[in-house]
């Protein structure tokens, strides 16, 4: 706990309760671990190679200096992200332990913007921080409530994405060349009583505050957004877990209203059954 507890799923949500602060919800009651099932390490065919090599050597490099810089330039990435959640972690501590000196709750504190929590420390609003935050939570509340009436495409390239929403129809990241077939979980509500052991999981985010689920034997993932380099990728495929990471709103949404999945990552292709 002292070096993961302060991970939580979708580190920037202050409702998101940490590993330290509730570790009966994500940790198992008998210790266990999902066991890799890569059974041999990746070789590229020699044709590949040999095209690597020329395109490298126009550019005065080779793929032992690619495949070290990409290898130190992940793992660099992953530990500054770690790093950088301690202190996110700890400033979403101290914003509840606030709130809940002036009697307001993780949910009603979420209203309030971090621009809005920093203006508190100014003379003026010093005085009666109180009716302060509570007129900012009003605010807020009213402007996120708008918000939920705003249709926008999963991502923005351009203004004009703004004014023609286009179906969202994203190619997922596919692990692994199993064929599986399972029962999805959506993991949004968390408690100490949750079996997601032999599921195939879905969770909308692929952010480090999620790596609790691989000390269940989960027998799939299922993200809504992420790339070929995000944290669960990556993760996924240290296990050689079967995933589709980023397969967008419209096919998410579909999955997740159904009782079996078939996750065909050798065919890349996720089928609703039942």
């Amino acid at each position: 706990m002292s070096k993961y507890g302060h991970l939580r799923p979708n580190s920037y949500n202050i409702e998101s309760y940490s590993y330290k602060e509730r570790p009966n919800y994500y940790l198992p009651s008998k210790k266990s671990k999902l066991k890799s099932r890569i059974k041999s390490s990746f070789h590229f065919d020699v044709k590949t190679e040999k095209a690597l090599e020329e395109a490298l050597h126009e550019m005065d490099f080779n793929m032992e200096k690619l495949f070290l810089f990409i290898d130190k330039a992940i793992s660099a990435r992953e530990f500054s992200k770690f790093q950088f959640t301690k202190s996110l972690s700890l400033i979403l501590d101290l914003i509840v332990k606030y709130g809940k000196y002036h009697k307001f709750s993780r949910n009603e504190m979420s209203f309030i913007s971090i621009q809005d929590i920093l203006k508190i420390g100014s003379k003026g609003l010093y005085e009666n921080p109180r009716q302060y935050i509570e007129n900012m939570i009003a605010q807020g509340s009213n402007w996120y409530s708008k918000s939920k009436e705003i249709q926008t495409p999963s991502l923005i390239s351009s203004s004009s994405g703004l004014e023609i929403i286009e179906k969202d129809e994203n190619l997922p990241n596919f692990i692994s060349n199993e064929n599986i077939i399972g029962e999805p979980f959506y993991l949004e509500d968390f408690d100490d009583k949750l079996n997601i052991s032999n599921k195939i999981i879905m969770i909308e985010s692929a952010d480090p505050g999620y790596d609790w689920i691989f000390l269940y034997n989960i027998k799939g993932l299922v993200t809504m957004y992420g790339g070929a380099a995000s944290h669960m990728t990556i993760r996924c495929n240290e296990f050689g877990l079967p995933a589709a990471i980023g397969c967008g709103v419209d096919k998410f949404n579909e999955l997740k209203s159904s009782n079996l999945i078939n996750l065909d990552c050798s065919s890349k292709n996720i089928i609703k059954l039942k």
